[in-house]
């Protein structure tokens, strides 16, 4: 019994941390892939997880292409190492 509920935990634990990896389109606009991965994030409920020109991207099923865009804006423009963006 005990071992069954720590299966059924980590199984749990996988299931709320399901995602998704995504590439975007060569020539594609920030926004337009950000739309893109909120609309599969809202059909699969997960997030949605990309890179843009060296630029890690995740997008949530509540999230907005603009939230998202000017994340990823302002991460391009900023100085750290690792850069992000989450919609």
């Amino acid at each position: 019994m005990k071992r069954l509920i720590i299966y059924l935990f980590l199984l749990a634990l996988f299931l709320l941390n399901l995602g998704c990896k995504a590439e975007a389109a060569p020539g594609a606009e920030i926004q337009q892939t950000f739309k893109e991965a909120i609309i599969i994030a809202k059909k699969l409920n997960c997030w949605v997880d990309f890179n843009f020109n060296d630029v890690q991207c995740m997008a949530s099923p509540e999230g907005s292409d603009e939230k998202g865009a000017a994340a990823y804006h302002e991460a391009i423009q900023s100085k750290r190492t690792y850069k992000f963006a989450i919609s």
